[in-house]
């Protein structure tokens, strides 16, 4: 896949998760200045909690809605999100994969650069659990 590939599709803030214009020159996000701007494909732009997280499962970074949500790494690094997060670090998927985490429901997409995953909680945030 040749690198204009790796970014067909939309940008969005790492912090905010707003979207940006795909042809902005900035790299940090004008809007809240605290995120870095990442392309994914367009359908697969993330709702307010989210993660970004290697393919090594450390937790690149997180929305401010997914704060509490995401602990620095995944904890089992056996389970279908570990393998859902790896392979999506790795290789730019062509379709998200859902998968379950305890009570959350998770999306899981490529994003970058550099590439990693993108690990997007699907239910509103009202139904989510408090943080501690």
């Amino acid at each position: 896949m040749t690198v204009s590939h790796e970014r067909e599709g939309a940008r969005f803030c790492s912090r905010c998760g707003r979207r940006a214009a795909p042809d902005a020159a900035e790299r940090v996000c004008p809007v809240c200045g605290l995120g870095l701007l990442l392309w994914c494909w367009d359908d697969e732009l993330p709702g307010p909690a989210f993660a970004v997280v290697g393919h090594d499962l450390r937790v690149k970074a997180v929305s401010e809605g997914g704060e509490g949500l995401f602990e620095d790494e995944l904890p089992d690094p056996d389970s279908d999100l570990a393998a859902a997060v790896r392979r999506a670090a790795v290789r730019r998927t062509d379709t998200p994969q859902a998968v379950k985490a305890g009570s959350l429901s998770l999306r899981v997409s490529t994003c970058g650069p550099p590439r990693a995953a993108l690990v997007a909680v699907q239910e509103p945030l009202h139904q989510l659990p408090k943080a501690p």
